[in-house]
């Protein structure tokens, strides 16, 4: 459909566009040859007057010798004071002739003005064959005769005009007899000048005709390039022929290309008009079948019924197919029978349904429910929903409606509300079994929490034991040995003492003494630390340390933990000087050591190859207000998809191999809550792992509450 609409009206409205268009460039082309004759005619109207000019000119020239030949013809003879006195007048009046010369025989006797011209007397036309021809076709033609053009001696071009001479005959039987010629030599240039051949014409103009041969004679005057551009064309009558006079206009023909038509750009103009309404009209026409073609689909598929109907129901104009499996009838029923609506109708409800479709006041929509019978007897529930559709007058001229079966939806809607009337007792029970899970799962955490911290504090106390081990040990060595000597030296007195015996006694014994009370005192400073260290992971409160000293009396009560790897592991600090912070004690030594053991027991554990296992602590000012301190291991790293979850709590790799998934949640907990900073994981699968912490120097305080329950799950 879509591409018909494509072909259809676009093929339409383009046929209609390509036949405006061919008649705008015919229009345009006629305009076009109209306005060319116009200007052609413009210019031959000119040329015309131009044309008369020249000839006016020309005849006034042209016919000096007509009285020179009247007079020789009836004289036979012509004296020449008379001739000059004629020639003298004839030249003053006309000049642009040269000189005017009787030739009786075809030998020149008489020239005017003889000044310059001497030469000439005595000269015969036979001797000059290009001279004699023109003698010789005015003699046979018995009428005046032009030639030239011709190159002068004394400068410039000049017309020669010849005219035969003829007596009466002396018998009437004989012809005319031949008396001479009589030439008249006339400059061109003051000759065409005078008739208004000039360059600042408005015309551009072109002389031809030499010798009076009209186009097939030389060029006379003018632009030649005239004889090439179509130009309009007059004769002008010479003596003996004709010359032909062309012209255009100045700048050539104006002849615009159609498409520069005003009667173009109208047309075409008016045929995309026509073509966009065209295709507008086809669009609109093709688009409201598709419309209804849409709309029979539609109805067809919906399972309401959808119909159109007068404002009485009256008359139905339109059913939709769903009647039928709705009502039980076909759809032609109803547009046939329109009493078969109510029929179908409870009777309970015939009354309410009436009045809402018919005594209504269309303001809006009218949606009502009732009850309606199929053909085969099933009572079915159905929602009518209807708008009134009004013409310019306001009133109603058809109600549309669609008629929509609800039956299931009331049957679910009871059935949701008589759950609803049990939800309540259904939530309570389900509020309690959810409150003794969650009771459970916390208890099962804390219990877990407590293992860990078990776990920890045996770690610690064997490293209490194993610290103490070598200074209590040694002592208890020395004291066994002084008291062997001191049993030895009692037995010797009674025997009496020697000086240098008692000497030896005595600087034995301050030695073992002083031994003695060196380890006891060893023993007393780790005492200090366990206690102090034990101290802290039991909830000490807020006060300002040394981080350095923190992390050593971390790592003392891990040294078994450390001295128990299969691999030695490498501990290396990397702890800017004199980082003294005010806040927890505690819970950093507990987040350190859950750190420390992570990355024991999870990254270093079982590494092999050629390096080390090493464990590295470092920390550096950030700023005056924020440290960073990172625990980075060369280990086993952490899978990609195991990233997001490692503090969540439970979350672990070695379930069942000792590990609760407790530890890194603890972690996250403690930095982000009492330690008022964050904590950062970076690491890829056998590319080791670190967590960065940032802490501030001055950790936010906690509500008492927060430092009870801190106090009280590292205690337990």
């Amino acid at each position: 459909m879509g591409a018909l609409w494509f072909r259809g009206p676009w093929l339409a409205g383009g046929l209609a566009l390509a036949l405006g268009a061919g008649v705008s460039v015919q229009v345009a082309r006629l305009d076009l040859e109209h306005q060319a004759q116009a200007q052609r005619a413009q210019v031959f109207g000119q040329l015309v007057a131009l044309q008369a000019q020249l000839v006016g000119v020309l005849k006034s020239t042209f016919s000096a010798t007509s009285g020179l030949v009247y007079l020789t013809s009836h004289q036979e003879r012509l004296p020449a004071d008379q001739f000059n006195g004629i020639a003298r007048r004839t030249l003053a009046r006309l000049p642009q002739i040269r000189n005017i010369a009787v030739a009786p025989d075809d030998q020149v006797q008489l020239v005017y003005p003889l000044s310059g011209n001497e030469a000439v007397l005595g000269f015969r036309y036979q001797t000059r064959p290009e001279q004699w021809a023109t003698v010789l076709r005015a003699r046979q033609q018995r009428r005046p005769v032009l030639a030239g053009p011709v190159k002068l001696v004394q400068g410039g071009e000049a017309l020669i005009v010849r005219e035969p001479v003829f007596l009466d005959a002396l018998t009437p039987d004989a012809g005319p007899r031949y008396w001479g010629v009589i030439s008249i030599v006339v400059s061109v240039a003051p000759l065409l000048k005078a008739g208004g051949l000039v360059e600042s014409h408005p015309l551009a103009l072109h002389l031809v005709g030499s010798d009076a041969r009209g186009d097939s004679g030389a060029p006379i005057w003018g632009n030649a390039r005239v004889a090439q551009q179509r130009p309009v064309r007059v004769p002008v009558e010479v003596p003996g022929g004709e010359w032909t006079l062309m012209a255009t206009p100045q700048g050539g023909w104006q002849t615009p290309p159609f498409w520069m038509s005003s009667y173009f750009q109208i047309g075409l103009l008016n045929s995309l008009l026509l073509a966009a309404f065209v295709v507008a009209l086809l669009s609109r026409q093709l688009r409201l079948r598709e419309s209804q073609q849409r709309f029979t689909e539609m109805a067809a598929s919906i399972d309401q019924v959808f119909y159109v109907a007068a404002p009485d129901l009256s008359r139905f104009d339109y059913v939709s197919p769903a009647y039928e499996q709705m009502f039980g009838l076909p759809a032609e029923t109803l547009l046939h029978n329109p009493r078969a609506w109510w029929d179908a109708v409870h009777p309970d409800d015939v009354d309410r349904l009436r009045s809402r479709l018919r005594g209504g006041s269309w303001l809006g929509k009218v949606q009502t429910l009732w009850r309606a019978r199929r053909a085969d007897g099933e009572l079915r529930n159905l929602c009518t929903s209807a708008f009134a559709v009004k013409g310019p007058d306001g009133r109603v001229q058809r109600i549309v409606g669609v008629v929509e079966d609800v039956t299931e939806r009331l049957r679910a809607e009871q059935a949701l509300l008589d759950l609803n009337n049990t939800l309540d007792q259904r939530v309570r029970e389900r509020t309690a079994e959810l409150s003794d899970t969650l009771q459970h799962l916390r208890q099962t955490q804390h219990e877990l929490v407590r293992s860990e911290k078990l776990a920890a504090l045996g770690a610690m106390v064997a490293g209490v034991a194993h610290q103490l081990n070598t200074p209590l040990g040694s002592s208890l060595t020395l004291a066994t040995a002084l008291q062997h000597q001191l049993d030895e030296f009692e037995a010797g007195t009674r025997e009496g003492v020697r000086r240098s015996t008692l000497t030896g006694f005595v600087g034995w014994t301050r030695e073992a003494l002083v031994s003695l009370v060196r380890n006891l005192l060893h023993a007393t400073r780790l005492v200090e630390g366990f206690k102090q260290a034990a101290a802290d992971q039991a909830g000490s409160p807020r006060r300002s340390f040394l981080l350095d000293e923190l992390v050593q009396e971390v790592l003392v009560t891990l040294q078994p933990l450390l001295q128990g790897q299969t691999v030695a592991v490498a501990v290396q600090q990397d702890l800017a000087p004199n980082l003294r912070l005010e806040s927890y004690p505690g819970a950093l030594s507990q987040v350190l050591a859950h750190l420390i053991e992570n990355a024991l027991l999870h990254g270093l554990h079982g590494l092999q190859g050629c390096e080390a296992p090493q464990l590295r602590i470092v920390a550096r000012r950030l700023d005056d207000c924020l440290i960073s301190l990172s625990i980075i291991d060369n280990g086993h790293g952490i899978a990609a998809e195991h990233l997001p979850r490692i503090f969540d709590p439970f979350f672990t790799t070695r379930l069942g191999q000792g590990g609760s998934g407790l530890g890194l949640h603890e972690v996250h907990k403690l930095v982000t809550g009492v330690l008022g900073g964050r904590v950062e994981v970076e690491s890829a699968a056998g590319q080791g792992c670190c967590f960065k912490l940032t802490l501030p120097f001055e950790a936010p305080p906690l509500a008492p509450t927060e430092v009870q329950e801190v106090s009280t799950e590292a205690a337990a």
